[in-house]
C-alpha cells in the first residue's frame, strides 16, 4: 500500500469506528481554503488556486478536538495537488448546551501528495478560528474567518491560509 493512502484509510476507519461506537461529537467538516505563500513562487510548497478541505472531526471532552482531513486543489487544475493531515484543536470556552459561540486554536501537520512534479513535503500549521457558531449539541458548527500560518521546514517558507467558512455536521 502506498503511503499516500494511509490517511484516507484512517479517515474511513475513524468514520466506521466512531459511528459504530455511537461517539458523541463526531462529525464531517467541509470548507474552502486559500493559500498565499510568503516565498518565491518556484519554491512554494502550495500550488496557486482554490483548494477545498474535507475531514472527519471528533470532540472528546469539553474543549479538545481531533481532526483528520484532506485538502485537494480545485482550480486551476483539479486534484493536481493534495494535502492530507491531522490537527488537534482547543475550543477556548467549554462546549455547553447553553452556548452557541466559541473560539478555537488548532495545531497540525499537512503532508502533500503532489501529482504535478513537486516533491512530497510536510507543513506545520497553526490556525485561529475567531468565530465558531454552534456545536455538537446543535448538530452543526460554523467557523468563520479562520486564519492560519503554515511553515515548510525543508524550504524555510511561510504560507498564509484563509478559510472564509467551514461547516461541521455532527452525527
Amino acid at each position: 500500500m502506498k503511503t499516500d493512502m494511509i490517511l484516507p484509510c484512517c479517515l474511513v476507519l475513524l468514520c466506521l469506528s466512531a459511528a459504530g461506537a455511537g461517539a458523541d461529537g463526531f462529525g464531517f467538516t467541509f470548507s474552502t481554503d486559500t493559500f498565499i505563500p510568503f516565498c518565491q513562487a518556484d519554491t512554494s510548497p502550495v500550488l496557486p488556486g482554490l483548494h477545498t478541505r474535507t475531514g472527519v472531526s471528533w470532540l472528546p471532552g469539553d474543549h479538545l478536538e481531533i481532526e483528520i482531513f484532506h485538502i485537494p486543489q480545485l482550480t486551476p487544475r483539479f486534484y493536481s495537488q493534495i494535502f492530507y493531515g491531522f490537527s488537534v484543536g482547543w475550543w477556548l470556552f467549554q462546549r455547553k448546551t447553553t452556548s452557541c459561540f466559541n473560539v478555537t486554536i488548532d495545531a497540525g501537520v499537512l503532508f502533500s501528495s503532489d501529482l504535478s512534479g513537486f516533491s512530497h513535503t510536510k507543513l506545520l500549521c497553526l490556525q485561529l478560528s475567531p468565530i465558531v457558531l454552534g456545536g455538537p449539541h446543535y448538530s452543526f458548527s460554523d467557523r468563520l474567518l479562520t486564519v492560519g500560518i503554515l511553515f515548510d521546514p525543508d524550504r524555510q517558507c511561510l504560507v498564509f491560509e484563509m478559510q472564509f467558512l467551514s461547516i461541521t455536521l455532527f452525527l
